[in-house]
């Protein structure tokens, strides 16, 4: 993971933890766009979804953060 991404993973986490979660959101989509495969990306899309009451796209979401995180070493970096 690179320093960037690191970086805005905790700006996102801090973001959804105040509620913020338009700025949440659109931090997670800029680390989504570096690594599509990053697991917590999803899920965190997923509390997000969760939160504006569709839980349908939140199960969504959290079944592709489990997917990518149980195949995480079997995929190769874009």
């Amino acid at each position: 993971m690179t320093n960037n991404i690191k970086q805005l993973h905790k700006q996102a986490q801090q973001a959804l933890n105040q509620g913020q979660y338009q700025q949440a959101h659109q931090l997670i989509i800029s680390i989504l766009s570096q690594d599509k495969y990053f697991a917590d990306g999803y899920f965190l899309l997923g509390i997000i979804a969760s939160a504006h009451h569709n839980a349908a796209k939140a199960i969504e979401l959290i079944k592709q953060a489990i997917c990518w995180h149980q195949n995480k070493w079997n995929i190769l970096p874009n």
